[in-house]
C-alpha cells in the first residue's frame, strides 16, 4: 500500500517543542502524529459503539416495558438516600 500524506499542519512552536520532549529514540514527529491520529480513530469508534449500544439498550427496554425514566430513577435513589440517612441517624 502506498503511503499518503496529509496537508501540512501548522502548530505553535511550543507544541512542537513539547512533542520533541516525548519522542522515543528514532521516532519522528510524523510517526508520532500518525500514531496519535490512529489512537483517536480507535477512541472515536469505541465511543460511537458505546453510544450505539446505549441507545439500542434504551430502545429495547422501552419495547419490553422495562424502562424507568430518569426522573423516576432519581426519585427512587433519593428515597433510598433518605432512608439510609434516617437509619444512620437512628444508630
Amino acid at each position: 500500500m502506498n503511503a499518503k500524506s496529509f496537508v501540512s499542519v501548522q502548530v505553535d512552536p511550543e507544541v512542537h517543542d513539547l512533542i520533541d520532549t516525548v519522542l522515543l529514540d528514532g521516532e519522528s514527529v510524523s510517526r508520532f502524529v500518525e500514531q496519535a491520529i490512529l489512537k483517536k480513530v480507535v477512541d472515536r469508534r469505541r465511543q460511537s459503539g458505546f453510544v450505539a449500544r446505549g441507545i439500542a439498550s434504551r430502545d429495547e427496554a422501552r419495547r419490553n416495558a422495562n424502562y424507568i425514566s430518569a426522573d423516576e430513577m432519581l426519585a427512587r435513589l433519593s428515597r433510598r438516600l433518605d432512608t439510609a440517612k434516617a437509619q444512620r441517624e437512628a444508630n
